[in-house]
């Protein structure tokens, strides 16, 4: 519903092989538990389509084509596209895929056994942006076996705990020389005991100084990052900021 804002929670939600064209906001939904709800199971967002052709509204409450503020426990979305179509929006304009605010949800399969099972997230400002409250473990984001193609910033994490970032497919464009519209496939930040391995990080970018793979910034406790590939002119590969003690990392 792309204009209300009712703090009313969650509910059953089945979405399977549905056309979402030019929403302000295609599914938003605010505090609800499928743990205790027996929903879990009936509940699906798969196989859509959510497309954007023409600018979206001003502000976090009508820029993103799902948003989850406080929604645990439920099923995974998977098989859907998230795409920009037009060439006219540039930087913010194009909107985010998915925001999560204390949402603890799959984004992917963990095995996928066809393509048709991966989220493709093409041409969006941010693919996946995500914030928790004080790193609250109930939280956990587990986003696996997506593509990322094109995104000026692919995954952005604030303060989660438990998080897992495995066996996605980032290509990443050239970036620009303002915070805007610098690029990066994974940026994550305040967060520990997360998990980001087996993910492929490609660039096309030439003589460029804004484009990286990964940043990660002031991680804690048992952080691991293990078995990614990166292919192509990054400014960095990976960049580290601020503390990060306890990180393993393992290219």
């Amino acid at each position: 519903n792309s204009l209300a804002d009712w703090d009313i929670g969650g509910a059953k939600i089945q979405l399977g092989n549905a056309n979402f064209i030019n929403n302000q906001v295609a599914v938003k939904m605010h505090s609800f538990d499928y743990q205790y709800d027996d929903g879990e199971e009936e509940s699906y967002i798969k196989n859509c389509m959510f497309e954007n052709k023409d600018e979206f509204l001003s502000g976090e409450d009508y820029d993103s084509h799902i948003i989850l503020d406080g929604v645990k426990n439920m099923a995974p979305i998977y098989g859907n596209t998230f795409k920009t179509n037009s060439t006219d929006l540039v930087g913010q304009e194009k909107g985010t895929a998915i925001r999560l605010y204390n949402s603890n949800v799959d984004i992917g399969l963990e095995v996928s056994f066809c393509d048709c099972d991966d989220n493709i997230f093409q041409n969006m400002y941010e693919g996946i942006e995500a914030y928790s409250l004080g790193g609250d473990i109930n939280s956990r984001i587990h986003i696996w076996n997506n593509f990322f193609n094109d995104n000026t910033k692919a995954v952005s994490i604030n303060s989660s705990t438990f998080l897992t970032i495995k066996d996605n497919e980032f290509h990443i464009p050239a970036g620009e020389s303002t915070d805007e519209n610098d690029t990066y496939g994974i940026w994550i930040g305040g967060s520990k005991t997360f998990e980001i391995s087996n993910n492929s990080f490609e660039t096309e970018a030439e003589n460029n100084q804004n484009t990286r793979g990964l940043v990660i910034n002031e991680s804690g406790l048992g952080p691991r990052v293990v078995g990614n590939y990166f292919d192509g002119n990054f400014t960095e590969g990976t960049t580290f900021q601020l503390a990060n003690t306890e990180l393993t990392f393992n290219c």
